[in-house]
């Protein structure tokens, strides 16, 4: 884990140490978040393009106002 922070760096790394699903990790890290938007990505994911979220957000702010659960 000590690498991949590194590799994250300057960025911020949050470690789930128990193994409790995708919404617990989340919940992790919300103190990070900050007031814009958040992608929840599962590290295993294939590399995604910038125009690909681009284009999500635009999908997403075309269908419904913004919200927020927090």
């Amino acid at each position: 884990m000590e690498a991949v922070q590194a590799l994250a760096a300057p960025h911020v790394s949050v470690v789930q140490t128990a193994r409790l699903g995708t919404a617990h990790a989340a919940l992790q890290a919300v103190a990070h978040f900050g007031a814009g938007d958040v992608a929840v990505l599962y590290a295993d994911n294939p590399l995604i393009r910038p125009d690909t979220f681009r284009g999500l957000l635009a999908r997403r702010a075309a269908a419904m106002p913004r919200w927020h659960c927090w």
